[in-house]
């Protein structure tokens, strides 16, 4: 070092730590004996050097040579693990290396992103451009965002590695201090490419279970993201982060909710001294929350006193049986007096008069009210997110957030559910419309990945009623507690199940495994969507939405014949170059159709009153259909007669309606009559006559292609 940098320059030391973390990387790996005491000399030999040249880390200017110390920092350390764990010499151990614990104090310093960062801006070079932007918080310093990436990651890694973690000799701070060192790089102050960084690293740390092993407060990590970064995020890679953090570790905030002596059980104090200890300190504390709560509505009262109309404060007084001296009747601010003086009064009698039990059952509400209010506003932030996020890849995030924030409050939107008379809660509505949304077909494949992990997440498929006989007067009980969403998610995992991405179809028919509909755990995607069908089918029987779907899936729109007719003239026409192709090419158009009016077929899921209805609607899709082939193949054959004689629609191969465009309602107007017919009674005449009308078009006058004319036969 001289004259406050590298002597031989910055590109040179750069170099050098290069080529020296090359030969600790190249010493990991060691497998016992002599050879771990090699790999221990050399990470304390490493240690020693770093430490030697830690000014290029805590005073440089040029960030790319920090970054490399720090990356140096990362080997050297992986490679004492390794020493460790190999090694059977514990004299060997080189975390107690004081070589090491003094590198490893250097790097919390030089890991301060915010302090790193002024430092850059500060020393970005001279010239105008440097000057602009240190005027604008930026820096010119080549490498820079990428040293707030590394330094994030160190920082998180040395806060949550237990063997590296900073010890101050009590225990119960060591959740604290790992806590905050990983805050402080999440810090809105913080670059973003930091706050990517440690989001990232966190990532890395695994599920729940292993970042609390680390050292972290999951609780107040999420409460942190929730409330303080995601309101003002703008970084889309750091919204995505923290979206993806607070899904994972949503179960864990939701168990220390459920159990929230949780806590106490693991700091390391005592064993409870028995119920009478526990009801003396929960009467305490009811207590001291009863007179919180007084005290919070007596501020509230105080609050709207300087504002009061003296005519409402005077109604208040003579409502409580107060009373205001003569003298002093008109002024506003003696009334607004004596009746704070009353309000106080009571305020106080309440808080004196509360008895323990009641004053226990108080706080309880009082704290499920708090959770509920704060589960609103947390779902309210990530659904504003999915709905108006700025970047589809973070909408992609806060839904699949949303799926996993649905499971933990399901339960408790049921109870809501039952409490409403069967009305559920909005945002169960709010998700299946999101997730219906993002199943369409014609969305990207990020948004329906993100709709199938939430639908996934969600558990809302496992909430349909149990399966009941079928009889007339199970059809409204047959509703689940959810009502209409539970129908929604089905439906959208109907749809996903035909996609034509593979990792949609996989995730959502493992979702309708896990649903308990009868689905065998090895069963292929169109296996899965058929059992699942057919079960959800009897156990939404007789259900009005559920009968709605059916007879509009298995009958598809109306037929009207004016329109078929107008659709058979357009398919002889040539297909344009740029027409658009089918959003989805996997799907099969008249699945679902058919699962549908297999399970009219089979009878039981619908009402005579409501299936003797749908009857009549299919019949008429049946003779409209059946009148518009009719004029078609008349008007077909006057063209073949004449001279001017062209190729029209019913030169298709086959005959029209081997084309989609009539054979799809000619044949969804079939299914429906054919699945209507189990339960319809005897026919009379004029239902007869029209049969027999339906019959002479379809088979005998030969309007049907093959295909067709083989479905109306059978």
């Amino acid at each position: 070092r001289g004259g406050g940098g590298p002597v031989v320059g910055y590109n040179a030391a750069h170099g050098a730590l290069l080529c020296a973390r090359e030969v600790v990387l190249a010493a990991r790996g060691a497998g016992g004996g002599a050879e771990a005491d090699g790999a221990s000399a050399v990470a304390n030999v490493a240690a020693e050097g770093l430490l030697r040249c830690s000014y290029l880390a805590t005073g440089t200017p040029v960030a790319a040579v920090a970054t490399e110390w720090l990356r140096c920092v990362e080997a050297v350390l992986s490679l004492a693990d390794d020493a460790d764990v190999s090694s059977s010499d514990v004299s060997s151990d080189v975390a107690a290396s004081s070589s090491l614990a003094a590198l490893l104090e250097t790097a919390r310093r030089s890991c301060d992103v915010a302090a790193g960062a002024r430092r850059f801006v500060a020393l970005s070079g001279g010239g105008r451009r440097a000057e602009a932007a240190a005027r604008m918080g930026t820096s010119v310093s080549p490498g820079d965002a990428t040293w707030c990436k590394v330094a994030a990651r160190v920082a998180v890694t040395l806060a949550t590695t237990t063997r590296w973690r900073e010890r101050d000799g009590d225990e119960s701070n060591e959740s604290h201090d790992a806590t905050s060192a990983a805050l402080a790089c999440l810090a809105r102050t913080a670059p973003y490419e930091a706050r990517a960084g440690a989001m990232k690293a966190l990532r890395d740390l695994g599920g729940v279970d292993a970042v609390t092993a680390a050292g972290l407060d999951v609780p107040r990590m999420r409460t942190f993201l929730i409330d303080e970064l995601l309101p003002v995020e703008t970084r889309h890679s750091c919204a995505r982060r923290a979206l993806g953090l607070v899904a994972a570790w949503t179960e864990a905030a939701s168990e220390s909710q459920d159990n929230p002596t949780s806590a106490e059980s693991c700091s390391g104090s005592g064993p409870s001294n028995g119920v009478s200890t526990s009801k003396s300190v929960a009467s305490l504390e009811a207590r001291r929350a009863t007179y919180a709560r007084a005290s919070a509505k007596l501020a509230r009262s105080l609050a709207t006193f300087a504002t009061m109309p003296g005519a409402i404060a005077r109604a208040h007084v003579r409502a409580r049986g107060g009373e205001i001296s003569p003298e002093r009747e008109e002024d506003d601010a003696a009334a607004r007096g004596v009746l704070l003086k009353i309000l106080s009064d009571e305020v106080v009698r309440e808080a004196a008069e509360g008895g323990d039990d009641e004053s226990i059952a108080d706080v309880e509400d009082a704290e499920d009210a708090d959770v509920d209010e704060s589960e609103d506003d947390e779902w309210r932030l990530v659904e504003s997110i999915a709905r108006r996020g700025a970047h589809e890849r973070v909408r992609c995030a806060a839904l699949a957030c949303l799926g996993r924030l649905a499971a933990v409050r399901v339960a408790r939107w049921e109870a809501a559910a039952k409490a409403t008379g069967g009305i559920p809660p909005p945002a169960v509505a709010s998700l299946t419309g999101l997730i219906a949304a993002g199943a369409s077909p014609e969305r990207p494949a990020d948004v329906r990945r993100a709709a199938a992990s939430a639908l996934a997440a969600s558990t809302l498929l496992s909430r349909l009623p149990p399966a009941k006989v079928s009889d007339e007067t199970v059809g409204e009980n047959n509703a689940p507690t959810l009502g209409e969403p539970i129908l929604r998610a089905w439906l959208a995992a109907f749809t996903m199940m035909e996609d034509e991405d593979e990792d949609v179809r996989d995730v959502a028919s493992r979702a309708a495994t896990r649903a308990d509909v009868g689905v065998p755990s090895d069963a292929q995607t169109e296996a899965t969507l058929r059992v699942a069908f057919a079960n959800v089918a009897d156990r939404l029987a007789r259900w009005p939405p559920f009968e709605r779907f059916l007879f509009k899936t298995s009958s598809g729109p109306p037929v009207r014949a004016s329109a078929l007719r107008d659709a058979i003239a357009g398919v002889g026409v040539v297909r344009r170059l740029f027409d658009r192709e089918a959003d989805n090419h996997h799907a099969e158009a008249l699945l679902l159709s058919q699962l549908a009016a297999r399970a009219l077929r089979r009878g039981g899921v619908a009402r005579s009153s409501a299936a003797a209805d749908a009857r009549e609607a299919a019949l008429r899709s049946a003779e409209e259909a059946a009148a518009a082939l009719l004029l078609s193949t008349s008007a077909h054959a006057s063209a073949a007669t004449s001279s001017s004689a062209t190729s029209d629609a019913s030169s298709w191969a086959g005959g029209v309606t081997n084309h989609e465009a009539a054979f799809a309602p000619v044949c969804r107007a079939c299914l429906a009559l054919w699945a209507l017919a189990t339960d319809a009674p005897a026919p009379d005449a004029a239902i007869r006559d029209r049969a027999r009308k339906l019959d002479d078009a379809f088979a005998t006058r030969g309007v049907l292609g093959p295909m067709a004319r083989a479905m109306w036969v059978a």
